[in-house]
């Protein structure tokens, strides 16, 4: 239990070097469009795929995009109570190890939170497998009256760790929390909690590796 919480809990210099790195990062790919293109792409593949599987399979899609513009394999997968929301890890192609972690939120609230805003969130494995741990804010969207505000958890780890860590999970659930130490999230969001398939994350994530390693990606896509 110790270990599990490393992924997402930050021993304070470390991963604060870490988070400004990848924050920095993002920041740059959501100024070029890059997250909001990928988002678009990923519900056009959704919706043609909704049309032709059941419902079971549609839950456990993922989908793998490498950026042409910056060093980031997209692995993704939807939500399951806000479908729209994906739960998404980030690989560097650079060195096909380091890996990010973010998370969307849809909102109809217009109350539009910072990018240094912390928020603290409360995950979930299974009953009884939870804790709690804070996420910074990316930035926020807005389109046809949504808000749509990607999160970050802090630490960067190497691949080992994060397939060591959620290889063998079902699911990863959140819920943002109202605590002392972060803003009150019901200010902002009218839906606080989403949770994520994560049975076959191993098989997408050792892909998605081994197409890094390989180099077989086709940069057209994103």
């Amino acid at each position: 239990m110790i270990q599990l919480k490393k992924f997402i809990q930050s021993k304070y210099k470390k991963n604060t070097i870490n988070f400004l790195k990848i924050k920095k990062l993002l920041i740059f790919l959501i100024l070029l469009n890059l997250v909001i293109v990928f988002q678009k792409q990923l519900l056009a593949e959704d919706y043609s795929i909704e049309n032709s599987s059941n419902n079971e399979s549609v839950n456990s899609i993922w989908y793998i995009h490498k950026s042409e513009t910056a060093p980031i394999i997209f692995i993704a997968t939807k939500g399951q109570i806000q479908k729209e929301d994906y739960l998404t890890f980030m690989l560097d192609s650079d060195n096909c190890d380091e890996v990010g972690l973010t998370f969307q939120i849809t909102s109809i609230m217009e109350s539009i939170p910072q990018s240094d805003d912390i928020f603290e969130v409360l995950v979930k494995y299974v009953p009884g497998d939870e804790y709690l741990s804070k996420v910074g804010i990316i930035g926020t969207r807005i389109q046809d009256g949504y808000y749509f505000t990607q999160f970050m958890f802090e630490n960067l780890l190497t691949a080992e760790e994060v397939i060591a860590f959620l290889g063998d999970k079902d699911s990863f659930e959140i819920e943002l929390q109202k605590t002392q130490y972060g803003k009150d999230p019901s200010i902002y969001f009218d839906i606080m909690h989403n949770n994520w398939n994560i049975k076959e994350f191993r098989k997408y994530f050792n892909e998605a590796q081994r197409k890094c390693r390989h180099n077989l990606f086709d940069l057209s896509e994103i």
